[in-house]
C-alpha cells in the first residue's frame, strides 16, 4: 500500500511569532482597555509577534522593567522617556541608554484654571496664593510645580485629589488649579464642572514664561487647547501651554523591521479607511492622525524602525527626536 502523500503546506512548519510583553497600568484605567485593542491591532496585522498585555503601574515603574529585560513594549511619556535616556531623576545613576519612543497616543495639555473673582490674572500673581498644581501624584502636578517653579511663582500648594480640589475652588478656599485637558480638542469633566459654577480663567503662559521653563526642564513638551473647545473668552483661540505626551515605548533590541511594522499597524487602524479597533476603546483618538501626533513637539529618541516609517509618509522628524541609529 502507497503511503499518503503529504501536503507541502501543512508539513512546512509555521513561523514561531516572537512573544512580546506589553507593560500598561492598572487593570481599572480606561488605557488598560487601550492597550488591549493596541494589541488586538498588532497581532492582528503583524503575524511575526505575539503581544500581551500585562497589569502594570506608572511610567517609571515600566521604564525600570523594561531596562531589566522584563517587557519589550511598555506604556510610557515623553518627558519619562528623556529622563530615562539622559539619566534625570529617578535614573540619575541608571540612565536607560537603549530606550526609543515608538508613537503617542494622547497629549494632554495643562489648563491653569483660576476663579475670575481670586484677583489672579497672570502666572505671577500667583505668588503667595492657595494653588492646586495637579492631581496629587500625578504627572500632571510634577510637571505643573516645575513650571511654576522655573518661573519663581512661588503659590501656596493644596495637595489633594482632583475632587478635593474642585471642591476647595468652588468653596474659594483656593484660587484654581492645574488640570490636564482631555487632549487638543477634548474637554475635561472637572474644568466644565467648575465652568459651570463661578466664571473662571485659563491664565496664559508667556513665551518668556515657557521658554524659562524649557531652560531648565528640557524635557518639556508644548501642546494647545484648541480654539472653542471651552466656550469661554480665554479660548477663543488655541490656548498655548506645555502637555504631557503618553504612548509606547521600546528599546533598540527591537527589530527595526518590527518596529516599522507595529507602528505601521497602529497609524493606519485610525485612519480613515481603517478599522478603528483602537477608537472603539479609546474614542478620544478619534480623527487624529497619530503620525502627525507622534512628532508634534517630540524630544525624545525615536526608534529607528518608527523613524523609517513616519518619513516614508512624508512627515518631518524634530531633529531632537531623531534616531541614534538613523
Amino acid at each position: 500500500m502507497a503511503p499518503a502523500k503529504t501536503d507541502a503546506a501543512a508539513a512546512k512548519p509555521a513561523a514561531v511569532a516572537q512573544q512580546m510583553r506589553f507593560l500598561t497600568t492598572n487593570a481599572s484605567s480606561s488605557i488598560y482597555g487601550y492597550a488591549i485593542a493596541m494589541a488586538k491591532v498588532m497581532n492582528a496585522k503583524v503575524p511575526e509577534v505575539n503581544v500581551t498585555v500585562v497589569e502594570s503601574g506608572s511610567s517609571i515603574e515600566n521604564q525600570n522593567r523594561i531596562a531589566r529585560g522584563e517587557a519589550e513594549l511598555i506604556i510610557s511619556t515623553v518627558d519619562a522617556v528623556y529622563r530615562g535616556y539622559h539619566g534625570i531623576e529617578p535614573w540619575k545613576d541608571k540612565p536607560i541608554k537603549d530606550i526609543r519612543w515608538l508613537w503617542t497616543h494622547s497629549s494632554l495639555p495643562a489648563v491653569f484654571l483660576v476663579r475670575e473673582d481670586s484677583g489672579v490674572k497672570k502666572l505671577e500673581d500667583l505668588n503667595g496664593k492657595d494653588f492646586n498644581p495637579g492631581m496629587r501624584g500625578s504627572a500632571t502636578e510634577n510637571q505643573g510645580r516645575q513650571i511654576l517653579e522655573a518661573n519663581d511663582v512661588k503659590a501656596k500648594y493644596y495637595v489633594g485629589g482632583t475632587e478635593d480640589a474642585v471642591a476647595a475652588i468652588k468653596d474659594k478656599r483656593i484660587a484654581g488649579f492645574i488640570k490636564s485637558s482631555a487632549g487638543p480638542r477634548g474637554a475635561d469633566a472637572a474644568i466644565l464642572d467648575l465652568m459651570t459654577s463661578a466664571p473662571m480663567l485659563g491664565l496664559r503662559l508667556t513665551e518668556d514664561q515657557m521658554k524659562k521653563a524649557e531652560t531648565k526642564y528640557p524635557w518639556l513638551s508644548r501642546g494647545k487647547v484648541e480654539a472653542g473647545v471651552y466656550k469661554a473668552d480665554w479660548n477663543k483661540d488655541a490656548y498655548e501651554t506645555f502637555t504631557l505626551l503618553a504612548g509606547i515605548a521600546s528599546t533598540t533590541k527591537l527589530s527595526n523591521d518590527l518596529a516599522y511594522k507595529l507602528v505601521k499597524s497602529i497609524v493606519e487602524d485610525n485612519k480613515p479607511g481603517g478599522e478603528g479597533v483602537q477608537v472603539a476603546a479609546f474614542p478620544s483618538i478619534k480623527g487624529f492622525d497619530l503620525a502627525e501626533q507622534t512628532l508634534d513637539g517630540l524630544n525624545a529618541f525615536l526608534h529607528a524602525g518608527a523613524e523609517k516609517y513616519y518619513r516614508e509618509l512624508g512627515l518631518k522628524i524634530p531633529e531632537a527626536a531623531k534616531s541614534p541609529e538613523s
